[in-house]
C-alpha cells in the first residue's frame, strides 16, 4: 500500500497527503474484497475519511488499448472488465507475485491475456511473454526439479521455465527486449508446492532448488497464480502475493453471450437469440437456485455455456424458411431445458427432474405437451410440433445369442429405449462439433453401455471420427494417464501430435471420479486433463525439458462418465473441470434405463 501510495504522490504532487492516503487505501484493497464485502469497506473509509471523496483514477491509455485488443479478439469490453484488468495491471506494478481468485469461468484466464496483448500490440516483436503450468498437472519432482539415484541433477519443468526467462535462453523464445515475463501457474494451490515458492514470492525473489542453484528473478518476471480458492494457502503465502479477487457477477455470462451472437453469420439469429437469453436464462438461474439438487454444483456460465453448444448444431440443422421467431423460440427451450435440467438428479429425496419440469411449465406457460414431462420431447422445427422420443427409438433386432461364430453375446445385446436415444442425440451434437460431455449416475444405469454403443455407431470414413477408450481407477496417477492419452495420438510436426490427418479424435474417459483424492482435494489426473483441456498441451514426461516444448494435442473431444454416489469418492467439481459440459444425469429410476 506505501508503494501505491508513493506512486500516486509522484505522480500528484499537488494532491493532498489525506487524499493520496485515501485513495491509495481505497484502490489497493477493493481489488481483493468479494463483492458483497465491498459496501461495507467502502463505508469504514467514508468513516475514516470524513466528507473525502477522491475520485477513481484509471490510466486511460491503457484502457484504450484494452478495448483495441477486446475488439481485436471479438470480446465484449464492459466497464468491469477494463476495471479488472487495469486493477491487474496495477498490481503486477508494485508486486511480482499476483494472484487471481475467482471460481470457474469468471473470466480470469481472458484478463491476463487480455492485458498481455496490450503490452504486445503495435509492437513489431511480443514483449510480453509467458508461460502456462498447471502445478498439479505433475507430480513436485517434476514440478521443482530432483535428484536421480545416481545422483544427477534433473531439472523440472517450473525450473526450467523460470532460468530460461531469468537468463534469456533464446532457444526458449526469451530474449532482453521483452519487458514482461509472466510464468502463469494454473491450478490448486496446497502447502506442498506452494510453500517452496516462498522464497520467490518474497522480496529475496529467488527460487531456490534442490541442487543449490538459486534462479533470481529478473525485473520482467512476475509469478502469476489462477486460482479458485485459498483454503490450503498459509497466511505466509497469502501477505506475500497481490490479489485481484474477481465475483461471478463482475463479469458474468452475457459477454460470452454476446460476443457468440455477434459471431453468427445468419440475422435471424443476431435478431433473436438475445431476447431468448434474456427471457430464460436469469428466470431459470433463479428458480433452480433453492429447492433443487444437481449432480455437482454448476455455476451459470456452464450452464450458459452448454446453451450455446446445442444451439451451434439445432440452428446449423434448421433450414432457412423455418428460421421464423416463433420455431427458434422453442428450439432454444429445448436447449435450454437440457443445459439447465440436465443435471437435475432423482433420489430418494426427490424427482427434481419432474419439479423442474412442472417449475418451468408454470413459470413460462405450456410450451410442452401436457403429457409426461418436457424431457420427454424432441421438437421438430420441420414440422413445427414437439416429437415423443419414444417415436425415435429405433426397433430392434432380433439377433441370435450365444458365444459361437455369427452368435452375439448375451451381455453385448443392446436395445434402444427412450433414455439411451435422447442421450446418444445429446451427445452427437456436442462430440462431432469437438464439445466435452458428461453422463453422471449410479452404478448400474448404462453410462458406459450408451457411450460405447455411441461410439461403435460412428463411421470413421464419414464422419472423420477416432474414438480411444481410457477407464480410470483409484490408482490412476496423471503419468499414468498421460500415457494412455498419447498412445492413440502421433507427432504431425514439430512439437504438434494429434490423430492421422483429416481425423478427429474422442476420448472416453469412463470412472472419471474414481482418481485417489491428495491430501489438499487434489486429483492430479483430473488436473492433467485441465491443463490439456484449458492450454492444449502436455509436458513430455521423459524429457522435461523446456527445448522440446509442451505437447499439443489437436482435434479432440472428450466424453466422460461418472458415478455419482460412490462411496467417498465425490465427482469431480467444476473448479476442477472447467470446460466439461454435463449433457445429463442418468438415474436408475428413469424409465426406459435398461440394458441387455
Amino acid at each position: 500500500m506505501l508503494r501505491v501510495a508513493g506512486k500516486m504522490k509522484r505522480t500528484e504532487p499537488d494532491l493532498d497527503e489525506a487524499q493520496v492516503l485515501m485513495r491509495a487505501l481505497r484502490d489497493f484493497n477493493t481489488p481483493k474484497i468479494p463483492a458483497n464485502d465491498t459496501p461495507i469497506f467502502l463505508r469504514l473509509i467514508a468513516d475514516l475519511f470524513i466528507g473525502l471523496e477522491v475520485p477513481v483514477k484509471i490510466d486511460e491509455s491503457l484502457k484504450e488499448r484494452i478495448v483495441t485488443v477486446a475488439r481485436a479478439e471479438g470480446l465484449q469490453y464492459d466497464d468491469v472488465f477494463v476495471l479488472k484488468t487495469c486493477q491487474y495491471q496495477e498490481l503486477i506494478d508494485v508486486r511480482h507475485s499476483v494472484m487471481l481468485l475467482g471460481p470457474a469461468g469468471c473470466a480470469k484466464s481472458t484478463i491476463w491475456k487480455v492485458l498481455a496483448g496490450c503490452h504486445n500490440l503495435d509492437k513489431p516483436k511480443k514483449t510480453c511473454v509467458y508461460e502456462t503450468v498447471n502445478p498439479k498437472s505433475v507430480t513436485g519432482d517434476e514440478l521443482y526439479g530432483y535428484m536421480t539415484l545416481s545422483k544427477d541433477w534433473k531439472d523440472g519443468c517450473l525450473s526450467i521455465v523460470m532460468r530460461g526467462m531469468a537468463k534469456n535462453f533464446s532457444d526458449q523464445g526469451f530474449y532482453e527486449y521483452q519487458t514482461y515475463k509472466w510464468v502463469v501457474l494454473d491450478g490448486d494451490i496446497d502447502a506442498v508446492w506452494i510453500e517452496s515458492m516462498n522464497t520467490v514470492m518474497d522480496d529475496n525473489k529467488v527460487l531456490t532448488l534442490v541442487s543449490n542453484e538459486r534462479v533470481p528473478l529478473s525485473a520482467a518476471m512476475r509469478m502469476i497464480f489462477e486460482i479458485n480458492s485459498l483454503k490450503n494457502a498459509t497466511p505466509a503465502t497469502v501477505s506475500r502475493a497481490g490479489i485481484l479477487y474477481i465475483n461471478e457477477s463482475d463479469i458474468g455470462w452475457r459477454p460470452y453471450m454476446e460476443t457468440w451472437v455477434q459471431g453468427r453469420e445468419d440475422p435471424n439469429d443476431r435478431s433473436f437469440l438475445p431476447g431468448f437469453f434474456d427471457k430464460y436464462i436469469e428466470p431459470l438461474a433463479e428458480m433452480t437456485r433453492k429447492g433443487f439438487k444437481e449432480c455437482t454444483p454448476i455455476r451459470i456460465i456452464n450452464k450458459v455455456t452448454t446453451t450455446v453448444y446445442l444451439l451451434e448444431t439445432l440452428l446449423a440443422e434448421m433450414a432457412p424458411e423455418h428460421k421464423i421467431q416463433d420455431r427458434m423460440e422453442l428450439v432454444f427451450i429445448y436447449a435450454v431445458t437440457w443445459a439447465f435440467g440436465g443435471p437435475m438428479i432423482v433420489d430418494k429425496s426427490g424427482d427434481y427432474r419432474r419439479k423442474f419440469s412442472e417449475d418451468f411449465q408454470s413459470l413460462f406457460g405450456q410450451k410442452y405437451p401436457k403429457e409426461g414431462t418436457i424431457f420427454d420431447y424432441l421438437y421438430d422445427p420441420a414440422v413445427d410440433q414437439h416429437v415423443h422420443w419414444q417415436e425415435k427409438v429405433t426397433a430392434y433386432t432380433p439377433v441370435v445369442i450365444g458365444s459361437g461364430a455369427a452368435e452375439t453375446p448375451f451381455n453385448a445385446l443392446n436395445v434402444e429405449t427412450v433414455d439411451s436415444r435422447r442421450t446418444k442425440k445429446l451427445l452427437d451434437i456436442l462430440t462431432k462439433r469437438g464439445r466435452n460431455a458428461m453422463l453422471v449416475g449410479t452404478a448400474g444405469t448404462g453410462k458406459t453401455s450408451m457411450i460405447k454403443d455411441y461410439l461403435s455407431s460412428l463411421d470413421k470414413d464419414a464422419d472423420g471420427l477416432l474414438s480411444c477408450n481410457v477407464v480410470m481407477s483409484y490408482y490412476t496417477d496423471s503419468l499414468g494417464l498421460q500415457a494412455e492419452l498419447e498412445l492413440a495420438i502421433d507427432k504431425r510436426a514439430g512439437r504438434m501430435f494429434g490423430p492421422p490427418a483429416t481425423k478427429r479424435l474422442i476420448y472416453f474417459v469412463d470412472d472419471l471420479n474414481l482418481p485417489y483424492i491428495e491430501t489438499y482435494g487434489t486429483q492430479n489426473a483430473i488436473a492433467l486433463l485441465t491443463q490439456q483441456m484449458q492450454h492444449g498441451s502436455l509436458f513430455d514426461r521423459e524429457d522435461l525439458s523446456f527445448r522440446r516444448r509442451p505437447l499439443q494435442v489437436l482435434h479432440r473431444a472428450l466424453v466422460a462418465a461418472v458415478h455419482r454416489a460412490f462411496v467417498h469418492v465425490p465427482p469431480p467439481t467444476l473448479h476442477r473441470l472447467p470446460h466439461v459440459y454435463p449433457a445429463r444425469v442418468i438415474t436408475r429410476d428413469e424409465p426406459g434405463v435398461h440394458r441387455g
